[in-house]
């Protein structure tokens, strides 16, 4: 009954985006048609349609790429003025991130998001949390840039690709605020509107979105989950396991555990919240995946169980993953233990090595690679084990 719901919330997600992009795309096709139509009245060299087309391209990826940087800078600045404080600004995969008071340079990405603000919460944690500004101000900003990019659209008419520019910016902006601000589920992740709506009716919502920030806010300072206050990682009732973000508390208690090398406690979590939480978001639910593959290598090392687990849907997260410094792990001890393939584990290892010169959180290196060293152990004693026969 679980999965049967959250596929129904995502089919109702569909039936809202789709004719949204209709009718973006239809005003878009017909304005750009007009422009288009105007110039190919004129007889021009098949180059110079060459270098039209490659403008018009340029035009829409300049306005969504500026749409984005507004989007994210609207969370910030909404964020500031709520009380919150800056943890990080992430467009694509380049981040700014604040470790130790200063702010650097790193990169990271995350399936199904363009960019990222995350922000730490005002405390002590109280009901009243201010949530609401921070949420939707991407889409107030994209919804601004857009108002105003109309307004310069009528001013640059008699310029042709300038004002067909702030056009495209305009239509691009309004479908930004649409799509983030119409709660909804959107592939892997719950949008803004979505984590809105949660959190003005949920008060179990309300903490642990709280948590998730401060949790994120810690980890910026360099303290490693398994050092963390404990009650950071109460993990909720089955109820609030139906909340995308009270489940989430649930992934990171997971990830505690791993953290920790507890890995039967993390199993206990992992497995619960695949088989109970209807609330996991499917970039969590995969995450959790590659954890449990990860405990069952270290443990049991069961290769029909393992192999199970490696889903068609699975198996693409993990191309979209391949820079994660978790996943990496995984798929080292995956070819270091059940393959026994030291030359495929070798290369992740060096790509581990790359990824970890720009990850933006040195405290999870750190526990990433005491968990490797843990499998290079393992392999090293298994191998002694099997001489020994």
């Amino acid at each position: 009954m679980k999965k049967s719901t959250n596929k129904t919330k995502h089919k109702s997600s569909q039936w809202i985006v789709f004719p949204l992009f209709i009718l973006i795309g239809a005003l878009s096709g017909y304005l750009g048609g007009t422009y288009i139509g105007k110039i190919f009245k004129e007889s021009i060299s098949l180059s110079q349609k060459i270098s039209l087309f490659i403008i018009l391209f340029l035009i829409v990826y300049i306005s969504i790429i500026i749409q984005i940087i507004v989007h994210e800078f609207g969370h910030l600045i909404c964020g500031l003025i709520s009380g919150y404080d800056f943890a990080s600004f992430r467009i694509g995969s380049f981040m700014l991130v604040k470790n130790d008071e200063k702010i650097k340079f790193k990169r990271f990405s995350l399936m199904g998001t363009g960019g990222q603000c995350l922000m730490t919460p005002p405390e002590p944690y109280n009901d009243d949390i201010p949530f609401l500004l921070y949420n939707i101000g991407g889409s107030l900003f994209n919804v601004l840039l857009s108002i105003i990019s109309i307004i310069l659209y009528f001013v640059t008419r008699h310029i042709e690709f300038l004002s067909l520019f702030f056009l495209v910016l305009a239509i691009i902006g309004i479908a930004f605020a649409l799509i983030n601000g119409i709660p909804m589920h959107l592939g892997p992740i719950d949008n803004d509107g979505y984590n809105a709506f949660n959190l003005r009716k949920n008060g179990s919502a309300k903490r642990c979105f709280w948590i998730q920030l401060k949790i994120i806010g810690l980890i910026n300072n360099g303290i490693r989950l398994k050092d963390m206050p404990d009650d950071l990682f109460i993990i909720p009732n089955h109820e609030e396991m139906k909340n995308a973000l009270c489940a989430s508390v649930g992934v990171l208690a997971c990830n505690r555990a791993i953290d920790a090398m507890n890995f039967k406690t993390a199993q206990e979590i992992g497995y619960n919240l695949l088989n109970n939480s209807g609330g996991l978001l499917d970039v969590h639910r995969y995450m959790i995946t590659s954890e449990m593959i990860f405990c069952e290598l270290i443990t049991e090392n069961n290769k029909e169980k393992i192999e199970n687990m490696f889903t068609k849907n699975f198996n693409k997260f993990l191309k979209t993953s391949a820079k994660n410094p978790s996943i990496i792990r995984m798929l080292y001890a995956y070819e270091l233990l059940l393959k026994k393939d030291e030359q495929a584990a070798e290369k992740h290892l060096k790509s581990f090595e790359k990824v970890s010169k720009s990850y933006p959180y040195i405290c999870e290196i750190e526990g990433e690679r005491e968990l490797i060293n843990y499998i290079k152990n393992l392999s090293q004693l298994n191998i002694n084990k099997e001489s020994n026969i």
